[in-house]
């Protein structure tokens, strides 16, 4: 069982003006709910936002104090661009993905990081998601994904053996492929 109080993690989550701040305010509460708690939620916003989103966000900030960190990028640059940029900013070695209309179970990245514990060599341990429309509660699709290192190499042919919003990864490992 992992030791809920040593295994520090970020939570990398980037927001633009296109989201939906219902939806911001269930992601983000999906990560706080979490069994294993993040050391920090890293919220990248790329791109002027609106009011309703830059609410949703300070609040959280005024809520939380520390636990929020908040990087404005005054131009949209993209998702890929934002995200390469912000995770050197991040104060931990493990950080959790998601976006800002994902949904994460309570146990997601306790159960991830009991995987990196048993699998220290491990780079990215990703997990199945349900989709969804509207609705959590109402799933469209279960995605089963690969679990092997043989079964991710082969569906990688065809298709990207992870999602995601889904991932927990180590920082160094992903900037050492950026470079």
């Amino acid at each position: 069982m992992t030791d809920k109080h040593n295994f520090p993690y970020s939570v990398l989550m980037p927001v633009y003006h296109g989201d939906n701040p219902d939806y911001l305010t269930v992601a983000v509460d999906s990560m706080l709910a979490q069994t294993l708690k993040p050391e920090e939620v890293f919220i990248a916003v790329y791109g002027p936002i609106g009011d309703e989103l830059s609410g949703v966000i300070e609040g959280y900030r005024r809520k939380y104090g520390g636990l929020f960190t908040v990087k404005y990028y005054p131009e949209s640059r993209g998702i890929a661009l934002t995200l390469k940029d912000s995770l050197p900013l991040c104060r931990n070695e493990f950080i959790a993905r998601t976006d800002a209309d994902d949904y994460s179970a309570p146990e997601r990245v306790e159960k991830q990081a009991e995987v990196f514990e048993k699998n220290p060599s491990f780079s990215i341990v990703g997990c199945n998601v349900d989709e969804f429309t509207d609705d959590i509660t109402k799933p469209v699709s279960h995605v089963v994904l690969p679990e092997t290192t043989e079964e991710i190499f082969k569906f990688a042919r065809r298709r990207t053996p992870m999602r995601h919003p889904a991932m927990l990864y180590k920082k160094s490992e992903v900037m050492t492929q950026l470079s």
